[in-house]
Order: C-alpha cells, then sequence, then structure tokens
C-alpha cells in the first residue's frame, strides 16, 4: 500500500506540473489584468488604449512582470507560488492566499455536505432499484434521475429558492421564510438550525445531479454483481438476502463506483461557481467568477492550481480505498 500511495504521489506531482504549465499559458494569454485601464473588457486584444493612461498601463506592466517573456514569467509565478507567495488581487489588493483559505473553508463546508448527502441517497436507491430491477419502483425511479440529470443547475436553484423560500412565507404568513437563500450565516443568529437553513437549498442543489448520477452506477454494478457466481452460491446456501446485498454485492459494487465518484466530486467545483453566485455564499465559486469578470489573473491562477490540487487529492484517496476494496489493487 505504502508502494502504491507512492508511485500516484510522484504521478500526481507531475500531473500537477504540467497543469500548472497549461494553466498560466491559458490564462495569461486569454484574460488581460489591464483590461480596464485599457477601457475594454478582460481578455479583449482590440481594445483601444487612451493617452492619458498609457504611462499608467506601462507602469503596472512593469510592475506585474507582464513585459517579461511569457517563459520568465511562469518560472517567476512557480517559484512564488510553490513558496506560498500567491501575491495580491489586482483589484481589491488583498493577501491572494488569505482570501483563498478564507475562502476555502466556507466551500469545503458546503462540498461535504453535498457529498454525504449525495453518497446516502445514492447507495440507498441504487440497491433499492437493483434489488427489484425492472419493477414499478425502479422505473419511477429511473424516470425521476433522467428528470434530475436534466435539469440545469442555475435553473434548479433558481426554483428551490421559488418553492421553497418564497411561495412558504407568502401562503403561511411568516416573518421569515423556512430555509433561507443568501449566505451561510445570519447576522445576528449562530445556532446550528441557522447554519442548516442558509446550507439547505445549496447543498440540495449540487446534490441532485450528482446523487442522480451515481444512483444509476450504483445500480447498474449492483445489478452485475448480483448476477456472479458466488452470490447465487451465497443465496442457494441460505444466506439472508439482506446480508447478501450488503456485505457481499455492495462491497464488490463500490469497486468501480469508487473511481467514478472521485472525478464527481471533482466536478463540484464547477458546480460551486453556479451555486455560490446564485446563493451569494462567500466561496471558492463566487471568487473565481468575481475575479474572471474583472481579469483578476492573480486570483485566477492560484484559484485554477487550488481545484487541480483538489481533483488530483481525490483520485489517490480513490486509489487508496479501491487498495482496501480491493487487494489485488495493492500490488498494481
Amino acid at each position: 500500500m505504502i508502494g502504491l500511495v507512492g508511485r500516484r504521489l510522484v504521478w500526481s506531482g507531475a500531473i500537477l506540473l504540467v497543469a500548472s504549465m497549461v494553466l498560466f499559458v491559458f490564462v495569461r494569454t486569454t484574460t488581460d489584468p489591464l483590461s480596464v485601464l485599457r477601457g475594454g473588457i478582460p481578455g479583449d486584444p482590440t481594445a483601444s488604449v487612451p493617452e492619458s493612461t498609457a504611462g499608467l498601463i506601462e507602469s503596472e506592466e512593469k510592475r506585474l512582470g507582464l513585459d517579461r517573456p511569457l517563459a520568465e514569467q511562469y518560472l517567476s509565478w512557480l517559484s512564488h507560488f510553490v513558496r506560498g507567495d500567491w501575491g495580491e488581487s489586482i483589484v481589491s489588493r488583498r493577501s491572494v492566499g488569505a482570501e483563498i483559505r478564507q475562502r476555502l473553508w466556507n466551500t469545503t463546508q458546503l462540498v461535504v455536505w453535498a457529498i454525504l448527502l449525495s453518497l446516502a441517497i445514492a447507495v440507498l436507491v441504487g440497491v433499492v432499484c437493483a434489488s427489484r430491477p425492472d419493477s414499478a419502483l425502479d422505473h419511477l425511479i429511473s424516470g425521476l434521475s433522467i428528470l434530475a440529470l436534466s435539469m440545469p443547475a442555475f435553473w434548479f436553484a433558481l426554483l428551490s429558492i421559488e418553492w421553497f423560500v418564497f411561495r412558504p412565507r407568502q401562503q403561511l404568513g411568516l416573518d421569515q421564510p423556512i430555509l433561507f437563500s443568501v449566505g451561510m450565516r445570519s447576522a445576528t443568529e449562530g445556532v446550528p438550525l441557522d447554519y442548516l437553513r442558509h446550507l439547505a437549498l445549496p447543498v440540495l442543489v449540487l446534490s441532485l445531479p450528482l446523487s442522480a448520477a451515481w444512483s444509476r452506477y450504483v445500480r447498474a454494478a449492483m445489478l452485475d454483481v448480483i448476477s456472479a457466481p458466488y452470490i447465487r452460491m451465497a443465496k442457494a446456501k441460505g444466506v439472508p438476502r439482506r446480508r447478501v446485498l450488503v456485505r457481499h454485492a455492495l462491497r464488490n459494487a463500490l469497486i468501480p463506483f469508487t473511481t467514478i465518484s472521485a472525478v464527481g466530486i471533482g466536478h463540484l467545483f464547477g458546480g460551486v461557481i453556479v451555486t455560490e453566485s446564485i446563493f451569494a455564499l462567500p466561496g471558492m465559486g463566487q471568487l473565481f467568477f468575481n475575479a474572471l469578470r474583472a481579469g483578476d489573473t492573480n486570483v485566477i491562477l492560484p484559484w485554477l492550481m487550488v481545484a487541480a490540487s483538489f481533483v488530483l487529492l481525490l483520485v489517490l484517496l480513490s486509489d487508496v480505498l479501491l487498495g482496501f476494496l480491493d487487494p489485488r489493487v495493492r500490488s498494481s
């Protein structure tokens, strides 16, 4: 197991290095951090430069190192990044590292709750559907899963605000809504119930497509395992049905699901951009959206590197978990 983790760490480091090169070149060539001074929009190379600001633009280019060759800019940025010096935001002039750490904690809370809810729903629904294939319940859940996968996140978020915030308050005549749609906590309340009332809808929006997709994977994997000879042998020996499903079938079905779920969790970083923007959550998604609108490359680059590191960490954890579920993986 130690050798497996060591090899995966080496590969992860190499992949992260290549990803840093690609991301740096992509961001530097498509985003202009001085577009506001040039009088245009971020990334617009045709923007005209007013003569009154030409000197200011030149000094800013020199201060940010934009006048140097791209390779030199990358090496300078990388050397500072690995030392933890992520610079300052071009817009707010705040420390990028401190702001990302604060925002990352908020997003982590949202993502962890979404993952736990998605896993619970996916495993439960997948096992139930696999135990009763082609039944009316199986067809109903399959249809609902397809419906959940087809709904855009922003549309479902706005719909959930209308259904669970405004309509109950109007119809029941409440002073406060049952669930909140802005922020993570109220300004005057710090009780756990207030925290849950703020996170309920964002977590639901993130969990719905994820749990729908995962439940289909669990169902397919369970059906494949249930037809295996050792499962039929266990049934023939009189092993209780629940024990066969949970102890034998589910454990082996989780082997392919583990890798799929790691990739799905990585995609949550894309989902939080929409979710946090709609619900005004001060997390990584909102930070990236604001930085992208302002062309703040000093924030965009570290954000993308944190997201890439997050995905690689999940893949590494899935490999370790696979090693525990399937001993054959440990020697691979």
